[in-house]
C-alpha cells in the first residue's frame, strides 16, 4: 500500500489492534483517510509521527516493509514478541527479505550453507534463537527491533521495545496490594482481548483447561454475546490428556466447545503426508546470476 503523499510503501503482514484509536488521533490532526483498514492507519501514522514513534504507539503482531522514496531507504520491523518473522540477508550489495526462509533460497537459486553455531542451538534448544537462522548470512530481525537498508548499507538494529526494560519499570513501582494487582491484571487482559476480538472473520480460542487459555477463555467469554467457540485436542493413549480438564472448563463457561481426539496411529499416519506436502512446496531454484 502508498501513503497519500507517495512517498511511503509498505509491505505488511499482521494487525494493529489499536488502529482505530490512532486513526482518531490522526483525523484530530486533519488527516483523512481513503478505506477503513489497519495498513492505512499504520502509513498515515509512520508519515505523521516517523517509524520509530509509531513503533513504540502501536499495538499488534506483525512484520513490516517500509520504503521511503524521499530517503531512498528501506525499514525492517518486527512486533515486540516476535509473534511475526522476518528474515532477511545481504548478497552481493541486494537486500532480501521474507517471511519464511523459501522465498529466500528460491532468490538466491541455492541452499545457502548451513551455520555451524545456529545447528548447534538447535540441537541443543529445539529452535533457532534470534538473530540467527539455520543458514549463513540469513538472519532473522529480534523482536521489537526496526532495521535500515540505506544506499546499499544494512545499519545496525534499533530497538523500539525492549522485554528487560518494561521489566525494570515494573519492579520500580511493585504493587503492595494483592487485589490491586489483580484487578490491574484483569482490566488489562479485557481491554486487551476486546481489541483482540474485534475481527473480520469468526474467532475461536484454543483451550487446554489450565490457567492461562481458561483465564482467557472466561474474559473473551463475559466480552462476547453468544458462546465462544473453543477447541482442544486430546490424547486418549497418554498420560498427557488435558481434554477432559478443558471440556470441564467449557461446560463452566457455556462455550462452543470442539474436542479432536489422536491416537499414536493417527500421528503415524499423516508424518507421509506432511513430507509429501512439504516436498511438493520445496522452491525450484533459478539459476544463479
Amino acid at each position: 500500500m502508498v501513503s497519500n503523499s507517495g512517498r511511503y510503501t509498505v509491505a505488511f503482514n499482521g494487525e494493529i489492534y489499536n488502529f482505530r484509536e490512532l486513526r482518531c488521533q490522526l483525523e484530530k490532526l486533519g488527516i483523512a483517510f481513503r478505506g477503513h483498514s489497519d495498513t492505512e492507519v499504520l502509513l498515515a501514522a509512520c508519515e505523521q509521527w516517523g517509524l520509530d514513534k509509531t513503533l513504540k504507539d502501536v499495538a499488534g503482531m506483525f512484520a513490516m516493509a517500509l520504503w521511503d522514496s524521499q530517503t531512498q531507504t528501506l525499514f525492517l520491523a518486527r512486533d515486540r514478541i516476535g509473534i511475526k518473522p522476518l528474515y532477511y540477508g545481504v548478497v552481493d550489495g541486494q537486500l532480501v527479505f521474507a517471511s519464511e526462509l523459501r522465498p529466500i533460497v528460491t532468490w538466491l537459486g541455492r541452499l545457502p550453507d548451513i551455520s555451524a553455531g545456529a545447528l548447534a542451538a538447535y540441537l541443543r534448544l529445539g529452535y533457532v534463537p534470534a538473530p540467527d537462522s539455520i543458514f549463513q548470512g540469513i538472519r532473522k530481525l529480534p523482536p521489537g527491533t526496526w532495521i535500515a537498508f540505506r544506499r546499499g548499507t544494512l545499519e545496525s538494529p534499533n530497538a523500539f521495545w525492549k522485554l528487560e526494560d518494561a521489566a525494570t519499570q515494573g519492579l520500580a513501582a511493585p504493587l503492595a496490594d494483592v487485589d490491586d494487582a489483580l484487578n490491574g491484571l484483569e482490566k488489562v487482559l479485557s481491554e486487551c482481548l476486546q481489541q483482540h476480538m474485534i475481527a473480520d472473520v469468526p474467532l475461536g480460542a484454543f483451550l487446554s483447561g489450565g490457567i492461562d487459555s481458561s483465564t482467557v477463555v472466561a474474559l473473551m467469554q463475559s466480552l462476547a454475546d453468544k458462546p465462544v467457540r473453543t477447541f482442544s485436542v486430546g490424547f486418549r493413549e497418554t498420560r498427557y490428556d488435558e481434554a477432559r480438564h478443558a471440556a470441564a472448563v467449557a461446560q463452566h463457561l457455556r462455550t462452543d466447545h470442539t474436542e479432536l481426539y489422536v491416537t499414536e496411529r493417527d500421528a503415524q499416519e499423516v508424518i507421509q503426508s506432511c513430507l509429501s506436502y512439504t516436498m511438493s512446496r520445496l522452491p525450484t531454484p533459478r539459476k544463479s546470476r
